[in-house]
This record gives structure tokens, C-alpha cells and sequence, in this order.
């Protein structure tokens, strides 16, 4: 792993992210957050328009990170569904909530239950709606499931960066495992192994640019 942009799923969550964000700053490293604008009901994503959450967000916008839409609830894959009226609230309605604070840009995670990339990503109507309101989707290459391993992902990282030039790799800004706590450490032993930072994406993991489709979507697209 020569290159490595760091993001975030989830949060923002009051316990965990300002801890985050002050490691990042102390080594002045610039990420994106992927924020779940309203949250579920089993907390493991936070709601953002709630006071702490637009606090952390505005302080994370004000630090130079950006903000990505990473659905309003966290509990609709996209192939899943083919009707309007979901991708409206799930995606829609979460970019409303976030406002000034996401990249106009329009980035956008989808959710994948346990993280793994699959048909269940996408529905053909899904990625019409992402092309027409002129999201960027934002996948990922390095999954070190922080959320399983909270005390030796950095170890999984490395492993799995071995074969990747440029990683765009994914955490989890959630207290509930404590998995950030190895965050500071994390990004020192990058930094020990001169492996460069950028907020850039590779280009491999943005396969719907600006509302344009300039990558495959092989394998992420449900046509049943």
C-alpha cells in the first residue's frame, strides 16, 4: 500500500468522533465521513441532525473533511428495492437532513449488510436515481472489519493493502466497539511507513461519477 484515503461509516457518534477527529488533526490527515443522516433503532448508526451530531459535523466540515451521504436509516440494500419512493427517503431525504454540511459534490455510500459488496447493492432504478440527481458513488477496497476485530485491525489493514497500490479504506466512528481507539497508533505506523495520505477516491472505487457511470458495476447490480 503506497496511498491510503481514510473514511469513516456511521457516525457521527458523540463518544467516538471527536476522538477521531482530534487524532486526524494532530497529524493533519483529512478524511471523509460517511454519516447516517437519521440513524436506526438499534443505535448502531447515529442520528446527525440531532445537537451533537450538527456540532461534530460542523467541526469536521470547519477541519476540512468531507461529508458523505450514507443513507437516512442504514437498513435499505438498494437492490433490494426498485420503487421511487424508497430511493427518494433513504437517499433524498438524508441528503436534506445533512444540508450545508455534505460536498456538493453529492457523494454518496450505499449500505451493505456485513459490508460486503454484492447484486444486493444496486437495482437498475437505484443507479437511475444516483445518475439523475448526480450523486458520486463511493465504494471502497480495504475492509478491515473494525466493527469484528476492534483491537488488531491496523495488522488486517496492512495484510490486506499488501496487493493494493491506492486503498480507500472504511471504519466505523462508533463507540460501541472501541475500535477507535486504535486509531491514533493506526495512522502512525502509516505514517512510519511513508505511506502517503490523500482525501482523494481511486478511481476504480467511484463507478458513478458526477451522475456519469464510468466504471463496472459488475456484480453489484440485483436485474431480478
Amino acid at each position: 500500500m503506497r496511498k491510503l484515503t481514510l473514511s469513516f461509516d456511521n457516525g457521527p457518534d458523540p463518544e467516538c468522533t471527536p476522538q477521531v477527529l482530534d487524532a486526524l488533526a494532530e497529524r493533519r490527515i483529512k478524511a471523509t465521513f460517511f454519516v447516517c443522516a437519521q440513524g436506526n433503532e438499534d443505535r448502531s448508526a447515529m442520528p446527525a441532525a440531532a445537537p451533537e451530531g450538527v456540532e461534530i459535523l460542523q467541526r469536521a466540515r470547519d477541519e476540512g473533511h468531507w461529508i458523505g451521504n450514507h443513507t437516512l436509516t442504514h437498513t435499505l440494500e438498494l437492490g433490494t428495492t426498485r420503487e421511487q419512493g424508497d430511493f427518494e427517503r433513504e437517499i433524498g431525504r438524508a441528503q436534506s437532513l445533512l444540508g450545508d454540511f455534505v460536498e456538493p459534490r453529492r457523494l454518496f455510500r450505499p449500505y451493505m449488510g456485513g459490508g460486503i459488496w454484492g447484486p444486493r447493492c444496486f437495482s437498475p432504478e437505484a443507479v437511475d436515481y444516483l445518475c439523475e440527481q448526480r450523486y458520486t458513488a463511493v465504494l471502497f477496497n480495504c475492509l478491515p472489519r473494525d466493527w469484528e476485530i476492534p483491537e488488531t485491525w491496523p495488522e488486517v489493514t496492512f495484510r490486506q493493502g499488501e496487493d493494493v497500490d491506492w486503498a480507500l479504506m472504511v471504519l466505523h466512528d462508533l463507540n460501541v466497539t472501541g475500535a477507535m481507539r486504535q486509531v491514533p497508533r493506526f495512522l502512525d505506523e502509516c505514517l512510519s511507513r511513508g505511506i502517503e495520505f490523500t482525501q482523494d477516491f481511486p478511481p476504480e472505487c467511484t463507478p458513478i461519477l458526477d451522475g456519469r457511470l464510468v466504471g463496472s458495476l459488475d456484480g453489484l447490480i440485483c436485474e431480478s
